[in-house]
């Protein structure tokens, strides 16, 4: 408001164009409604010491909005910041329909923010966020309403990736909460997709990632299709495991997740310690695997609920699974039937199909014990606290599953290290008597 502040975004930027930089900048943005677009281009004396940061009122306080991108991150722009805003696009028929686009940029981040695009019953093709070959690309704390799709990443590049995306909540979206294809060893943990538009697609795709970590997360929106689909994870590299683990997926119309492994190449891929609540007459999980895929299959200490409870598809070879066991199998209809196993064969109860997969053996990699497939998977009830109000949390002891390396569990409480409760949730007896010591 006085003579040395600035009025808008673009008069501070063209100042950062024109001047650079020689220390880190910080700009403190006051409440109000800043009708522009924001663009952001490589500045002069950057660095990881040299940071730029642009720090609003509190969402709902500082708000930008253009009717088309209204942050934009050009090529090549480094260690920028965006904390407490609203951001907001108002339409979804402009030439680029992206509320926020980062675009080749590296080490910049939105923090704390509400991100809004145009809430819609008809699949427009627009994004929240669209996130293109970035660089250590952070998106924490955020609330990201409506356009057809919320967060679309695209990495291809491997020099590029390490983002995170995590503690964000997805809603009012029409397509798919998040889509990730061909990243680099990015992080999506502690979101939540919870709400969706009627006839929503899935809540996250996850196709050609390599080295990508997904965990503790809540994919509970009421989606059509899946609530987490996983396809050809590190087909093209295994220098880095990916680890899918401690996510709860549930109340997708179709299926909790679809995992497929196809292509010919490495794999090392530990899938453990997930809910995975399949709806109605839903299967649990569907998943499918090749001979001429690559090893190092972890799946470990899931919780595998619904009809038709399972969908394996696994070579005669075993391949390439390198572990499969401690995982629970029910089925609320009361027929246990385990569409799993050798070339998907149909089995009547767990133990037959524990009997069909007695030859193949393992040696586990965190206790470098030795046991056979499934031999200490359970048909048990998981008992869920209370499943209207999407709280998947364990009100009784088990099922138990074997150790698998994840030492917390999606709550953040510690997990047995020998015998760890199967699911996202580890099992804690509340301590109703007020005994604090024996």
């Amino acid at each position: 408001s006085g003579q040395t502040n600035y009025t808008s975004f673009t008069n501070a930027i063209a100042d950062l164009n024109t001047d650079g930089v020689c220390g880190p900048v910080i700009f403190n943005v006051s409440a109000g409604t800043y009708n522009e677009a924001v663009s952001i281009s490589p500045v002069n004396g950057v660095s990881a010491t040299n940071t730029i940061s642009f720090i609003g009122a509190g969402r709902g306080n500082s708000m930008i909005t253009d009717s088309e991108t209204a942050l934009l991150f050009n090529p090549t722009s480094t260690y920028v910041s965006f904390t407490g805003f609203t951001i907001t696009r108002t339409t979804s028929s402009a030439s680029y329909p992206v509320t926020i686009y980062a675009n080749g940029c590296k080490y910049c981040s939105i923090l704390n923010c509400d991100i809004n695009g145009p809430i819609s019953t008809t699949n427009h093709g627009d994004y929240n966020i669209s996130d293109y070959v970035t660089s250590h690309w952070t998106v924490s704390n955020c609330h990201i309403s409506g356009s057809s799709y919320g967060i679309y990443i695209y990495g291809y590049n491997t020099g590029t990736g390490h983002g995170l995306y995590t503690h964000n909540r997805i809603v009012n979206f029409i397509g798919n909460a998040m889509e990730s294809i061909y990243t680099n060893e990015n992080e999506i943990s502690w979101n939540t997709v919870d709400s969706c538009i009627n006839g929503a697609y899935f809540d996250c795709i996850f196709l050609w990632d390599k080295g990508i970590v997904i965990k503790d997360n809540y994919m509970i929106a009421n989606v059509s299709q899946y609530a987490m689909w996983l396809d050809e994870i590190n087909s093209s590299s295994n220098d880095v495991e990916s680890q899918v683990y401690n996510n709860c997926c549930a109340n997708a119309q179709t299926e909790p997740v679809y995992f497929y492994s196809d292509v010919a190449g490495p794999t090392d891929i530990l899938i453990a310690h997930n809910t995975f609540y399949g709806v109605s007459s839903n299967v649990a999980a569907q998943m499918q695997f090749s001979s001429q895929q690559g090893s190092g299959i972890k799946i470990v200490n899931n919780i595998f609920y619904g009809v038709l409870n399972l969908m394996y598809a696994i070579p005669s070879s075993g391949a390439p699974l390198q572990m499969l066991d401690g995982n629970d199998y029910y089925n609320p209809a009361g027929s246990l039937l385990y569409n799993g196993g050798l070339y998907g064969t149909v089995y009547s109860s767990l133990s037959s199909m524990q009997s069909a997969l007695s030859s193949f053996s393992y040696i586990s990699p965190y206790t470098s014990v030795s046991s056979t497939f499934e031999a200490n998977s359970t048909s048990l009830l998981p008992g869920f606290k209370n499943v209207a109000n999407n709280d998947f949390s364990l009100t009784k002891n088990g099922p138990r599953g074997v150790s698998s390396g994840i030492d917390k569990d999606i709550l953040g409480n510690t997990r047995n290290n020998l015998y760890p409760t199967a699911g996202a949730f580890e099992f804690s007896p509340e301590n109703n008597a007020g005994v604090t010591a024996l």
